[in-house]
């Protein structure tokens, strides 16, 4: 068998040959997973392969790139224009972004904005303002719904979020921590008050990496370096401390918390290749080491500190997708908590924004009911 696929001088090899019909047939029954392993078989396939269209769509995680959201001058004059693309990595399509009749006073908000929670379609995104302080506000690119939230004059710089619901739900509470003179201060804001609610928890602390919400809790979960780990009582307003710093070999920059199943886990990984994934045991009030998601799979975007947890992942069982960015360009990788290695996706996964452009780029999970023309 071996002397078949070689390789001989002068001729290619038979696979490269494969009929295109085939070929075809059996990319569309594999998964995105296997389609993205199956590239490197044989250097001929992949023009082929990134242009085959899957008989199935999943629910896994699309890409939005707002490298468009920017403003221009034309005729002396300025125009802020927003203008983003949804990537779909099943298809391999991309939607545009568009709402050109916003009014004017959104759009200098959404210029530059920068995304720090995600959820069923929702994008909840900050944006420092001049005179101080830091607007907020939803956005859904499925259904180009905007929902501007009361800006918070204490909060500069730094932002850590998460909210409990999607916004058009009554009960929808949005949960900040950010730091104010070495003070850490945790906010939340329920939909149809008119201000944010906000308190000091934690003084000279250490800087919050990543936060999560516990809807059977009640709680708003905080992540330290290291695995420190903190508490937001949100019924009481209470502020506590779970577990002292632990984790000491855990990069500082690329540490994120999730809740997965109702469990705490946290994922940090180390120079693209060594990654390190914990749940939190409350028996034992200590992190201990995972070896499986149970079928499901994790979508991080360590550039903004957001993730989207996906409990059913055909083909993507036990990895953790994840990006950064790092020397002008994003990186797409997962990890395999079966192999404990890591697996380049960009070549497949990857959509490069135009150069020259502002870029901002996260995960958005679909919304198949919306309608998007490409």
């Amino acid at each position: 068998m071996a002397e078949k696929i070689k390789k001989r001088k002068g001729k290619t090899r038979p696979w490269a040959d494969l009929h295109e019909d085939l070929l075809r047939t059996i990319i569309q029954k594999l998964c995105l997973y296997d389609r993205v392993h199956s590239i490197l078989v044989c250097k001929e396939w992949q023009a082929k392969i990134l242009t085959i269209q899957p008989l199935t769509s999943s629910r896994l995680p699309w890409w939005m790139f707002q490298y468009n959201w920017r403003k221009s001058f034309q005729n002396n004059s300025q125009k802020l224009t927003l203008d983003g693309m949804l990537f779909n990595p099943d298809s391999r399509k991309l939607y545009p972004v568009k709402k050109d009749n916003w009014k004017s006073k959104y759009m200098s908000l959404v210029f530059q904005a920068r995304p720090c929670a995600s959820e069923q379609g929702w994008l909840l995104f900050f944006k420092g303002l001049r005179k101080n302080g830091t607007s907020f506000f939803f956005y859904n690119p499925f259904s180009n719904d905007f929902m501007l939230l009361p800006s918070l004059s204490s909060c500069t710089g730094y932002v850590r979020a998460a909210f409990s619901r999607i916004p058009t739900s009554p009960d929808c509470v949005v949960f900040i921590a950010y730091h104010v003179n070495q003070e850490l201060h945790i906010g939340t804001y329920t939909f149809g008050e008119t201000n944010w609610r906000t308190q000091v928890v934690a003084q000279a602390g250490d800087i919050v990496k990543s936060i999560v919400y516990s809807s059977e809790k009640s709680e708003v979960y905080c992540v330290f370096w290291g695995g420190k780990l903190a508490k937001f009582d949100v019924v009481g307003r209470c502020w506590s401390l779970v577990k002292e710093r632990s984790l000491y070999h855990l990069a500082s920059n690329k540490q994120i918390l999730i809740e997965y199943k109702g469990q705490l886990l946290l994922f940090s990984i180390h120079d693209i290749q060594l990654g390190y994934i914990y749940r939190f045991d409350w028996s034992l009030m200590d992190w201990i080491a995972l070896d499986s998601l149970g079928g499901g799979a994790i979508f991080i975007d360590f550039s903004h500190s957001l993730s989207i947890a996906v409990e059913e992942a055909s083909g993507w069982e036990d990895n953790i997708v994840y990006t950064n960015y790092g020397n002008s360009r994003y990186y797409y990788s997962s990890y395999s908590l079966k192999t404990r290695q890591s697996c380049d996706l960009s070549e497949y996964y990857g959509y490069e924004p135009k150069q020259g452009t502002y870029c901002g780029t996260t995960w958005i999970q679909p919304q198949m009911q919306g309608k998007l023309k490409n």
